[in-house]
């Protein structure tokens, strides 16, 4: 028997899983330390400037908060991911674009809590931050199969569909109370702390050291494994040039 297998001679080698989970972990190390920044220190040695700074502090809290736990939420996907391509690559930047505008949307409405437009640059940064984490969920899922543990996984789950709803409700609270901008974010933060339902059936995600395999790699491992199994595997047939001479008249 013969199974026409593409085993990706001549493609370029595709991002590894574990290499980007790297570059994400960095960058969200680094906005973390930018949020502390955002932190006004009091301006005497006294209970009452110390006061005066909890509003700032406060809006640290809360986007320390939900930066955090959306970062967990992230881990815990790729937890399930088995590869990733160049799609998922640019909509994890894209995720990580909305993330580093946090620390100065941050520092702006702690400094004005109970004015509407630092809110609604604060709820819509992090709405679009919401968005584009849905985006690289839907990327991720492309290349993946239905059957896949992602797949499966996420088939089940509806938090982002809550969140959608809770941060347009929060949207529109602005206008009529300012700090429902702050306030709102708690409830979002609170939908992603508990990890993806796994349903059953489905095996709990097993957490692998070292470097993840890409879509080519994970090919050439399914061609070898129906090598070994006695079954015959078609490398795709190579295009050769023609090569035309041109004579001298």
């Amino acid at each position: 028997m013969t199974v026409k297998y593409y085993f990706g001679e001549g493609k370029r080698k595709q991002m590894s899983k574990s290499r980007l989970e790297a570059f994400t972990d960095g960058v969200v190390s680094i906005v973390l330390t930018l949020l502390v920044l955002t932190i006004q220190i009091p301006d005497a040695p006294t209970w009452q400037s110390l006061w005066k700074v909890r509003l700032i502090f406060f809006a640290y809290v809360v986007s320390f908060g939900f930066v955090a736990v959306i970062w967990v939420a992230h881990h815990r996907l790729f937890q399930l991911t088995d590869y990733v391509n160049d799609k998922v690559v640019w909509a994890n930047i894209f995720w990580l674009f909305w993330l580093t505008l946090s620390p100065a949307v941050t520092i702006w409405v702690g400094q004005h809590p109970f004015d509407v437009v630092p809110n609604l640059a604060y709820v819509f940064i992090f709405t679009m931050w919401s968005v584009s984490f849905e985006i690289l969920v839907r990327e991720l899922l492309k290349i993946h199969r239905p059957d896949s543990k992602l797949a499966r996984v996420l088939r089940h789950d509806r938090r982002s569909l809550y969140s959608d709803v809770i941060n347009v409700l929060i949207f529109i609270g602005v206008f009529f109370v300012p700090i429902i901008g702050l306030i709102g974010r708690f409830f979002v933060t609170a939908l992603w702390v508990f990890p993806y339902r796994i349903p059953a059936g489905v095996p709990k995600a097993e957490v692998k050291q070292g470097e993840t395999p890409t879509i080519d790699e994970k090919r050439v491992q399914e061609r070898q494994q129906l090598v070994k199994g006695g079954i015959a595997v078609e490398k795709p047939k190579k295009k050769h040039k023609r090569f035309f001479l041109r004579h001298r008249k």
